[in-house]
């Protein structure tokens, strides 16, 4: 369905590489970029292995291509710019000051790919004290009161035993993206497409 995309995907854990997966799934080419120094911290959730990976990542990375760049580096900054100069999206799920520090942002990537949809999820959202604040789905769970309402009613709170927040915020940047697309091909441009846990 999706075969004529190209996504570059700088995910880590579940909520980025969930909505890579999914467009895989759809039939877009999917490119993960992953740190030099072992990669997505998702290869090492926990057990069961298999070829010294978790099945977690396997689950949230399957059908991908991966490339390591280390984007601390001008020489991996440029190698991302080419190739978001192919793509048609970019998705990241990184703390939301850390693509401004790289260099990596959307007013860097849009000005010079304006076709390219810059897709980022984060824990608390674009505005707000807590932006730039780092979220895994526990804390965001805690958060919000959903471990209230899960659980044996004499026990203590429990957490969900999915990670439905991340999948979730994967989801929504999948249906956000989708949108952006449909816009693109009216107006010729590319924008942001953000949402959080």
């Amino acid at each position: 369905m999706l075969e004529d995309l190209r996504i570059i995907e700088v995910g880590q854990i579940i909520a980025g590489p969930y909505a890579g997966a999914i467009l895989a799934d759809l039939g877009a080419t999917v490119i993960k970029i992953e740190r030099p120094d072992g990669g997505d911290d998702g290869r090492r959730f926990g057990k069961p292995y298999l070829d010294d990976d978790s099945m977690t990542f396997h689950e949230f990375n399957r059908g991908k291509r991966s490339i390591a760049l280390d984007l601390k580096t001008p020489a991996g900054v440029r190698a991302l710019h080419e190739l978001a100069a192919g793509a048609d999206a970019l998705i990241h799920n990184l703390r939301p000051d850390v693509p401004a520090e790289l260099g990596i942002g959307p007013e860097d990537f849009c000005k010079e790919h304006p076709r390219l949809i810059y897709c980022e999820i984060s824990g608390f959202g674009e505005n707000g004290p807590m932006r730039n604040d780092p979220a895994f789905e526990p804390l965001v769970q805690a958060m919000s009161g959903l471990i209230m309402v899960n659980g044996d009613p004499a026990g203590p709170p429990s957490r969900l035993p999915i990670s439905a927040l991340d999948r979730g915020a994967g989801m929504w940047l999948v249906i956000g993206l989708l949108a952006a697309l449909r816009e693109r091909d009216r107006t010729g441009r590319g924008c942001v497409v953000h949402t959080s846990l």
